[in-house]
């Protein structure tokens, strides 16, 4: 399930494959790709021709049926951490990425001396039996990894400093 905001309304949608959900409505899907970023989705009763125009920052830029619109979008993270109040977890001139929930780290992606930016995987995270890939919010440097593969983390820690 994620949020966004479609023509100024936030939304919930999920989809399963089988069906479609929005603001828990649910609707049978039938999916058919054209082309890359081309597809044709039979939502219920309905036909619409989506291409996916562009997809960053978490937003997608779509055109339906040609009408061309932009979704921005919230992932289950992006809220809890926005619950927790900490949404921005590498604001840019933060020098230090703390874990945003207790967990154990599963995998470290970076290294220090390694330059990353905006949306780079830092590490995954298991937290509450998901797996979670942390990436940065902003471009910066890795200065120092102070966790290890395997170690349980607090929340708050910090876990990577940046220069």
């Amino acid at each position: 399930m994620i949020k966004t905001n479609i023509l100024d309304k936030e939304r919930s949608v999920s989809s399963n494959g089988a069906t479609f959900a929005i603001d828990n409505a649910e609707f049978p899907i039938i999916r058919r790709k054209i082309g890359h970023n081309h597809f044709h989705y039979q939502i219920g009763n309905k036909s619409h021709d989506v291409r996916i125009v562009s997809h960053e920052n978490k937003t997608y830029t779509v055109a339906i049926n040609g009408e061309v619109i932009s979704v921005p979008y919230k992932t289950e993270l992006d809220l809890m951490l926005e619950k927790m109040g900490l949404k921005d977890l590498l604001a840019a001139g933060n020098k230090e990425f703390k874990a945003p929930m207790p967990g154990m780290v599963l995998k470290i992606l970076v290294a220090p001396g390694d330059a990353v930016s905006k949306g780079t995987p830092l590490l995954v995270l298991e937290a509450m039996k998901m797996e979670n890939n942390i990436k940065a919010e902003s471009d910066g440097v890795v200065k120092a990894v102070n966790i290890s593969e395997g170690q349980s983390v607090e929340k708050n820690q910090v876990m990577i400093e940046f220069e």
